[in-house]
């Protein structure tokens, strides 16, 4: 027997983000979405219910297995961020005003908010401000075969994107 999945719909909290989706993009998603990193999107009209919201924003959103943070630097060190490239991403977020540094569950960006707002995102390779995408010179989209797999860990759920267990199972099932 499966599970009936039910489409996250959006509340009061989505209607005061601007949610974006792709121009072909089944699911609206934050800026700062991993989903859509890099690539041109759309806002999507406020209380436009008619796609709905992604896994992981609806976990952001809901402030679900967020890792507080207690400084840039530390979480950029606790996210895998390489010792070379966290000066240029420090660099780019100085002077930027937030006053909460977490990670997600994921641990798959450190985020930056200011009055439970986010304001920025650094990835291992770019970071977001706002609407500003800043890659850095190591970011290559398509390049290199895809995502990294550890040998802990098994490939990407093609639904979730997050990394499932060595045995295939994954959280979102």
């Amino acid at each position: 027997m499966t599970k009936a999945k039910t489409a996250p719909v959006i509340d009061q909290k989505t209607e005061s983000e601007t949610l974006y989706k792709t121009t072909d993009g089944l699911r609206i998603h934050l800026r700062g979405c991993p989903h859509i990193a890099g690539l041109e999107v759309e806002p999507v009209a406020p209380g436009d219910t008619s796609v709905p919201v992604c896994r992981w924003t609806r976990a952001e959103l809901d402030g679900v297995g967020r890792i507080p943070q207690k400084t840039l630097d530390g979480a950029l060190r606790e996210f895998g961020a390489n010792p070379e490239v966290r000066p240029r991403l420090i660099k780019l977020l100085k002077g930027l005003k937030w006053d909460k540094v977490y990670l997600p569950q994921s641990r798959s960006f450190v985020a930056l908010s200011l009055e439970d707002h986010p304001v920025a995102w650094a990835g291992k390779t770019y970071v977001q401000i706002g609407e500003e995408f800043v890659p850095l010179e190591e970011y290559q989209v398509g390049v290199g075969g895809g995502a990294f797999v550890s040998e802990l860990w098994g490939e990407p759920c093609p639904e979730c994107f997050m990394q499932r267990s060595m045995n295939g199972t994954c959280t979102c099932d």
